[in-house]
C-alpha cells in the first residue's frame, strides 16, 4: 500500500488448500473456470486494500494498487490437471487448466508487449479498443472496417437513372403504358428525404495518443524431465508465457512447475500457406524446484541461506587448522555409496565447484574445469554423473 507505483504489477501469493478450505464453491472453480476465480481473487484484493486504507491514520500516504498479479500456491494434485508427460497434453485441455513439471532449457529476452490501445475512425469519428490476440501471437486485432451504425440520407442517384433507362426503353418500344417521364419518377419517389442508418464501412483509423496499455512479456522453453520419458524417445518440449510480475522467475536449467491455461496460437494467415497450430501455456504460477541430492525443494528463503552460510563458515572454523581432513570430510561425502576412489572424487568436486576467470593479455580466459572420465564398464561411471547432476544445477 505504500509503494508509490501504481504501475507496477504486485503479485499476491495465495494458499489454493486454504481458499478450498474457506470456500469449496470457488475452490471447484479453479479447475473449470479460472479466469473467472482470477477475476474475483483481484476484485477481492481491491476491495481489502481499500478497507486497510479507511482504517491506517495515515492514509496519504497509502494508494490502492489496481494492477494485481494472483498466483495459486499448494495446489492439490488431481489427474484432471495434472499432466506428468507431455505427450498426455492433448486438444482437449485447450482453454483448461494444467500442470506440467519440466526443465528451463531456453528462455527470451524480457520485451515490452503492447496490449491494448485505442482507435479512433478517421470518417465518424468513432472510438473503439483493440486488444492483442494471444492466438496470433499478441498482433493488434484491429476490425476491418468500422463497427459503429452512422445516420445518412438515402441518395437517389441511381434511382434516378434506373427510372430514366426505363423511360427510355418504354419509349423505344412504343409502349405508352410503362412510360413515366423523369420529372414523374422523381416526384413519386417516397423516400426522397428519409433518413436510415447504415454501418460506416471505413477502413482508415487512427491511433489516439495516450492509451497504450503495455505488459512485461517473456517466453520460455519447457523440456521434458528426463525421468518422466520412456527410454529411446527424445524428451518434448513447449513454450510457456510469462507476463508482468512473472518474468524472470526461472533461469535455464531450473526443475520448475508451471501451471496455467492451455491455449493454441498460429502466425497470421497467408495465401497458399497451411497454418501451423501450436501449443502453448499461458502461465499463472511458477515453482521453482532446487534439486539438491536428490530431493526437491522449493526456492530457498533468505533466512535459509543465512544459515548455509553460517554453517559454511563454522565447518572450516572447526579444520582451520586441518585443512586437508575437512577436504576429506567433504569427499567422503560425494557418492557415499562407492568407497575409495578419492582422486576421482576430488576431480568431481572441483568441476562442479568451477573454477576462477582470469584476464591474460587482455584476453578473458574461463576457468570452467572439464574433466573426462574414462574406465571400465561397471566401475561407478554413472554414479558418479548422476551425483553430479543431483548436486549441480546444471551440469552435463
Amino acid at each position: 500500500l505504500r509503494d508509490r507505483s501504481t504501475f507496477k504489477h504486485h503479485l499476491i501469493k495465495i494458499d489454493a488448500l486454504e481458499l478450498i478450505d474457506e470456500c469449496p464453491e470457488l475452490g471447484q472453480s479453479i479447475f473449470t473456470n479460472y479466469n473467472h476465480v482470477e477475476e474475483v481473487l483481484k476484485s477481492a484484493v481491491v476491495d481489502l486494500q481499500n478497507l486497510l486504507i479507511h482504517e491506517e491514520e495515515d492514509q496519504e500516504n497509502l494508494s490502492v494498487k489496481q494492477e494485481i498479479d494472483i498466483m495459486l500456491e499448494s495446489l492439490p494434485y488431481s489427474h484432471r490437471y495434472w499432466k506428468s508427460r507431455f505427450g498426455d497434453i492433448t486438444t482437449n485441455d485447450i482453454n483448461q487448466l494444467i500442470a506440467i513439471s519440466g526443465t528451463v532449457a531456453r528462455i527470451s529476452a524480457v520485451k515490452t508487449l503492447e496490449m491494448q490501445r485505442d482507435y479512433r475512425c478517421s470518417s465518424c469519428d468513432y472510438e473503439f479498443t483493440a486488444t492483442s490476440d494471444i492466438h496470433q501471437y499478441n498482433i493488434l486485432d484491429t476490425p476491418k472496417q468500422c463497427p459503429s451504425m452512422v445516420t445518412k440520407k438515402k441518395n437517389n442517384f441511381f434511382k434516378d437513372i434506373v427510372s430514366k433507362w426505363n423511360s427510355y426503353k418504354s419509349n423505344n418500344n412504343n409502349n405508352p403504358k410503362n412510360h413515366k417521364s423523369p420529372t414523374q419518377s422523381q416526384s413519386n419517389s417516397p423516400n426522397d428525404t428519409k433518413i436510415h442508418q447504415t454501418q460506416c464501412k471505413n477502413r482508415y483509423f487512427k491511433p489516439i495518443d495516450g492509451t497504450e496499455k503495455y505488459s512485461d512479456y517473456q517466453e520460455v522453453k519447457l523440456q521434458e524431465l528426463f525421468k518422466t520419458i520412456k527410454p529411446g524417445t527424445i524428451p518434448r518440449s513447449i513454450w510457456a508465457i510469462l507476463k508482468d510480475s512473472m518474468v524472470e522467475m526461472c533461469k535455464p536449467g531450473d526443475n520448475v512447475t508451471l501451471y496455467g491455461i492451455l491455449v493454441s496460437r498460429w502466425k497470421p494467415a497467408q495465401r497458399l500457406v497451411r497454418p501451423e497450430i501450436e501449443l502453448c501455456l499461458m502461465v499463472k504460477g511458477v515453482s521453482v524446484n532446487k534439486n539438491l541430492l536428490g530431493h526437491d525443494f522449493k526456492s530457498l528463503s533468505l533466512a535459509r541461506e543465512q544459515e548455509m552460510v553460517v554453517e559454511f563458515k563454522r565447518f572450516w572454523w572447526d579444520y582451520r587448522q586441518r585443512a586437508l581432513e575437512g577436504r576429506n570430510v567433504l569427499l567422503r561425502s560425494v557418492c557415499s555409496n562407492i568407497c575409495g576412489k578419492f582422486e576421482i572424487k576430488l576431480a568431481l568436486l572441483l568441476t562442479i565447484i568451477g573454477g576462477v576467470n582470469r584476464v591474460e593479455s587482455g584476453v578473458r580466459v574461463r576457468g570452467e574445469c572439464h574433466m573426462m572420465m574414462l574406465g571400465d564398464p561397471g566401475t561407478g561411471k554413472s554414479q558418479f554423473l548422476k551425483f553430479a547432476a543431483q548436486l549441480s544445477q546444471r551440469s552435463i
